[in-house]
């Protein structure tokens, strides 16, 4: 039976007929807009050796050579290595993060000798103080890439007493 509002149309299907209404007039109808997002994020390497790293600072310092306003002891190097990098991994981003020092960009000595503070530097002098960031590529060849750097102790207003140095540096990688 047709009539003007609808139609009843056939559709033969797999052998079977199948009723399908059809409607005359116009239909409303709304239209949905969906948003899609997300990100391709890089991978992360490996930190050679681990997520912990302990820097000898010097177990023998003399009080003597941190009398001085501004006297440091000698810097100890070291490097932070970042191995089986993805391919998709161009870049590192270190960003340091730690007590900082009463005197500037340098971290709090939480042991008990008093007068003094860490410092820490890239191997090439610049300061990694709270907050610093160290941007390194990694090597497409070898998948890898090396925060090189450098820590001593260091007095701002001299008259170093004896006791114990420690500090703790905390450091965020970001990869691109």
């Amino acid at each position: 039976m047709l009539t003007r509002k609808s139609a009843l149309l056939f559709m033969l299907l797999g052998g079977s007929l199948v009723p399908v209404m059809a409607n005359s007039e116009e239909t409303e109808y709304e239209q949905i807009q969906l948003s899609f997002f997300g990100s391709v994020k890089a991978a992360p390497c490996v930190i050679e050796g681990g997520s912990t790293m302990s820097v000898d600072l010097g177990k023998k310092l003399q009080m003597r050579f941190l009398n001085q306003p501004g006297a440091a002891s000698s810097w100890v190097e070291f490097a932070m290595n970042l191995i089986n990098c993805p391919n998709s991994t161009t870049e590192v981003t270190a960003t340091y993060s730690g007590a900082p020092s009463e005197s500037g960009d340098r971290y709090a000595n939480t042991g008990t000798a008093r007068n003094v503070d860490i410092e820490l530097q890239r191997a090439d002098g610049q300061n990694l103080g709270n907050g610093k960031t160290y941007i390194v590529a990694v090597n497409p060849v070898t998948a890898a890439a090396s925060l090189a750097m450098r820590a001593r102790v260091y007095t701002a207003a001299g008259n170093a007493t004896a006791g114990t140095i420690n500090g703790t540096v905390s450091i965020s990688l970001t990869y691109k």
